[in-house]
């Protein structure tokens, strides 16, 4: 258990409708998936509470200050300890290689299945002939239920050193399937920009390049907090 003083003063006016700011009250809060020791990091200092009682044991939160501080910290505290969103990243990488007449030819490398948390990366590293790969995938859940992938794909040398790389990043709906990076080891700065988008150029015959595909599913629901 933990206990903080935020050294908050309360200046009583002899007036009824500023009696809330004098009234002090104490109130303990249960959370269901937050953590009770990155209360104070995320929930912001409101003016009026005197001190926060952090208990480990039953993962609860004891605010003690003037009504409406502690009504307004309890208001911002709901709004943060809800459970995390959960997906479930059904990856491919496919290598391909555009041939003069614009058709292309590709084969698919490797096809894992990942899981991450809202705003927490998905990273996996690999071998493919004597090179070294890595896809770091990081969605972001936005306010209107669609979600924000921020994608890597990089190729590593016998060192280690990135000698190829894509980023990108793409607007997605669960359920959807879509090519959201890509990389490829070429000068022309316009066919990088559209291959890091996943874009296959027909236009441009006689290179070659990778691409990775996402299904973006739903995840566990049952996890809770850990």
């Amino acid at each position: 258990m933990k206990r903080i003083l935020l050294g908050a003063v309360t200046v009583c006016l002899l007036t009824i409708s500023q009696s809330a700011w004098c009234r002090t009250s104490s109130e303990t809060i249960l959370l269901q998936y937050m953590d009770a020791k990155n209360v104070p990091g995320h929930v912001k200092t409101v003016q009026g509470v005197d001190s926060l009682e952090l208990n480990y044991k039953n993962n609860s939160v004891t605010v003690q200050g003037t009504d409406i501080a502690v009504a307004s910290f309890k208001n911002e505290l709901k709004t943060l300890d809800v459970q995390p969103y959960d997906f479930r990243l059904e990856e491919k990488l496919v290598h391909y290689k555009v041939e003069p007449d614009g058709k292309y030819k590709k084969s698919l490398i490797l096809e894992p299945t990942l899981s991450t948390r809202d705003k927490n990366e998905a990273r996996m590293s690999f071998t493919w002939g004597k090179q070294g790969y890595a896809i770091v995938m990081t969605p972001s859940r936005n306010a209107d239920g669609s979600v924000t992938i921020l994608a890597y794909v990089q190729q590593m040398g016998k060192q280690g050193e990135i000698v190829c790389s894509g980023r990108n990043k793409r607007q997605m709906s669960l359920g959807e399937s879509a090519r959201v990076v890509g990389m490829v080891e070429i000068a022309d700065k316009n066919l990088r920009r559209h291959v890091m988008k996943g874009d296959v150029v027909h236009t441009h015959s006689g290179y070659q390049g990778f691409y990775v595909e996402v299904r973006l599913m739903e995840g566990n629901k049952s996890l809770l907090r850990k």
